[in-house]
């Protein structure tokens, strides 16, 4: 049964985008030879300094065997920073087609850019530079709402295509009994469900769901900020305020929530994978739990869970795994 949730815009049976604002190893060195300036926009980036991205782009920029299902809004396929890596045909789980593209709502299409926008001509840089992103369609409304069962849908149907990354970037569903299923379901075929914690101040009395990470956000100083959730059920934190990503239109725009610190987290895991394709659904969650900097109390917390990612910190935990 659902729980007693204190923030708006959550009712029995269905999702809410809680991610978005509608308005608009040590001793690594960076180098960015390979990335023309003009090319590559790191200023607008933060975000990916702050977690380590370029360090371990030192040994990875990512791969064209790892796939990232978004179940989302949809995702601009043509987007000239996004099309090189969107893998097509996706799935629509609210009318059974192959229509993924977005239904006047650009949720799916910023949280695409996180994971891997190409950053052409001073656009949006995502984590990866190769990916293939897949789109799973489950919502095609333009309020963004979408039916838990869909979720569930789209999460098992990525399983069922080996699909080891599964990005949901909305936190409707997280004491869901359908949508644990489905995430079962997905760690017992190898994959990992990221989810975003939510956006509304103050706790949430929701369970630590085993088989689902639960990220939350954290500004450019590593606080948390006055619109996120916090609770057992977070398991780590990322970086999720002021985040320029792709945006419908072939456009760009610099948004916020705990919809991007998920996608963030999303990103890190096909890097890794990228990297060690081999791991199992708890290696990898093994591996992202220890890539990251402990905040707030010691150990683990409600507010930061493990801490804040960090992928300076990956290789040498992939080296000695």
């Amino acid at each position: 049964m659902q729980k007693n949730i204190s923030f708006p815009r959550c009712v029995r049976g269905f999702s809410i985008l809680m991610g978005l604002s509608l308005y608009a190893g040590a001793g690594l060195t960076a180098d960015f030879s390979a990335f023309e300036s003009s090319q590559v926009n790191l200023d607008k980036s933060w975000f990916l300094t702050r977690i380590g991205a370029p360090l371990f782009w030192q040994k990875s920029t990512g791969s064209k065997e790892v796939k990232v299902l978004v179940c989302d809004t949809g995702i601009e396929s043509n987007h000239p920073d996004l099309k090189a890596n969107i893998s097509l045909p996706g799935q629509n789980f609210v009318d059974g087609s192959t229509n993924t593209e977005p239904t006047g709502n650009a949720h799916g299409t910023r949280i695409a850019g996180v994971i891997g926008a190409l950053g052409l001509n001073g656009g949006a840089v995502g984590i990866n530079l190769n990916v293939k992103i897949v789109p799973g369609k489950i919502s095609n409304v333009a309020s963004g709402m979408a039916m838990h069962t869909d979720t569930a849908k789209c999460i098992k149907w990525g399983a069922d295509q080996g699909i080891k990354i599964v990005n949901v970037s909305f936190s409707g569903g997280l004491d869901e009994p359908v949508v644990h299923d489905a995430a079962k379901y997905l760690h017992d075929k190898g994959g990992v469900l990221i989810m975003s914690a939510g956006n509304v101040w103050g706790p949430r009395d929701l369970p630590n769901d085993p088989y689902i990470i639960a990220v939350g956000m954290v500004n450019q100083i590593d606080w948390k900020t006055q619109f996120d959730s916090f609770g057992p059920f977070v398991d780590m934190v990322a970086p999720g305020t002021t985040i320029y990503t792709t945006d419908v239109g072939g456009k760009y725009i610099e948004d916020k929530g705990s919809s991007l610190s998920a996608a963030v987290v999303s990103g890190a895991a096909a890097l890794i994978l990228s990297v060690r394709p081999d791991l199992s659904a708890d290696e990898l969650t093994e591996v992202l739990f220890r890539s990251t900097v402990d905040l707030g109390t010691p150990g683990r917390d409600d507010a930061f869970g493990v801490g804040r990612l960090d992928l300076s910190k990956t290789i040498d935990i992939l080296n000695n795994l």
